[in-house]
């Protein structure tokens, strides 16, 4: 009986490993990084909830965000692709849109026009369709000789990280006529397909989740693998990061999310509710919340602080492809489905801003359409499985 419970109590007990030097002194620049962000975050929030007049102005500008929002319609619309589109993302300061689609290849779009602007793609680039899109966070926002980099995520099993500047196929240009532009990196080691590929807010890291059961963390300036987690049960598909960059926030196809601490490598909430897969996610840019969408049709926003369940948004009537805070101040929330709707949510009580339909059949993905100053929404762009790519806005606000 003694040797059943011995033997019992091993095979329950956490087992740990040595990090290598690489993994520690990534763990070392994220902490130093996160600390800084998460005290500017919480000095900006201290401020105005003292402050009675920035809290006024906080109130005017969400009201008024809101109310433009109601505004929204179909402002262009672009045929994308042969096959039909899977995953779209804008870059920091709104200028491009970067779309994937069932092709082995990536497209940018000029974000005011929709005119093509070119493909990533060639006999480095990935093998098969794209199952997720992210940009750095300095993409075209440094100056205009600085990579505008954006990493894409493929059904191959690997990860490439592209220079949008140097690396992009014009429209029109023949392979034959110029030799194929080679990527920045690529992330090899994943033994199942991708799902979600998430850029950390430092720039210096990339994160993916695969069906191999693990999720993982490479580094930008080398392409190796720092770290390999394992810890869920059924395939990984959502991968993303916390604004501060001290957190990431994965989920599987069995239902469950967790979310990890990656200064430490421990786990520090399990996110149970969902009753079916969950497919993306995202963390709201005030820092204590996380919202996950599934195919149980609801978005769940839970709340770190409290380690629960904050609301259960029953959102569409059918998969949720798609989960997108709105950028600087998180006041909105957009959200797509295979029911052929993309849909805009007020964060404060979750009532309904705007119901966008124009797609025939499923939305694949979305995002909103950053202005500027990459505080602000100027709009949205969606992404069908009709292989059009649309935008979506009032016709008066930043570029729509």
């Amino acid at each position: 009986a003694d040797g059943g419970a011995k033997k019992k109590e091993e095979q329950t007990a956490d087992v740990f490993t040595e990090a290598p030097a690489p993994l520690v002194e990534t763990r070392a620049k994220i902490a130093t990084f996160s600390f800084e962000r998460a005290a500017e975050r919480l000095a900006g929030s201290k401020r105005r909830r003292e402050s009675e007049e920035l809290s006024m102005a906080a109130n005017t500008e969400c009201e008024a965000m809101y109310t433009e929002v109601a505004k929204y319609g179909i402002t262009a619309s672009q045929l994308g692709d042969d096959r039909p589109m899977a995953a779209c993302r804008c870059s920091p300061n709104g200028s491009v849109v970067a779309t994937g689609s069932l092709s082995s290849y990536v497209k940018l779009w000029n974000a005011q026009s929709l005119e093509p602007m070119g493909m990533l793609s060639g006999p480095h680039a990935q093998k098969e369709r794209t199952t997720g899109l992210a940009w750095s966070p300095r993409a075209y926002v440094d100056a205009a000789d600085a990579p505008a980099l954006l990493a894409s995520a493929s059904a191959d099993t690997t990860a490439v990280l592209w220079d949008c500047r140097s690396s992009l196929r014009t429209p029109g240009a023949e392979d034959g006529q110029a030799e194929a532009p080679l990527p920045v990196q690529v992330f090899r080691g994943h033994k199942g397909r991708l799902g979600n590929v998430a850029y950390h807010p430092s720039g210096e890291a990339i994160a993916t989740a695969s069906f191999d059961l693990t999720w993982r963390l490479w580094s930008v300036e080398t392409g190796q693998e720092i770290m390999l987690q394992d810890g869920h049960f059924k395939e990984v598909y959502m991968c993303a990061f916390h604004p501060d960059g001290s957190l990431i926030g994965t989920g599987d196809l069995s239902g469950i999310g967790q979310v990890w601490d990656i200064r430490s490598g421990k786990i520090v909430f399990t996110m149970q509710g969902h009753v079916k897969r969950i497919v993306c996610g995202d963390f709201s840019p005030n820092g204590f919340q996380v919202a996950t969408g599934g195919d149980d049709h609801t978005v769940r926003v839970w709340d770190l602080r409290q380690r629960k369940c904050h609301y259960t948004l029953p959102a569409h009537s059918h998969l949720i492809s798609d989960v997108r805070y709105s950028p600087g101040n998180g006041e909105a929330m957009l959200t797509t489905s295979f029911d052929g709707r993309l849909r805009i949510w007020g964060t404060r009580d979750y009532r309904l801003l705007t119901d966008l339909s124009g797609h025939e059949g499923k939305i694949m993905g979305a995002d909103f359409a950053y202005a500027n100053d990459q505080k602000s929404v100027a709009g949205a762009f969606s992404v069908g499985y009709d292989r059009t790519l649309k935008s979506w806005g009032s016709g008066l606000s930043g570029y729509l």
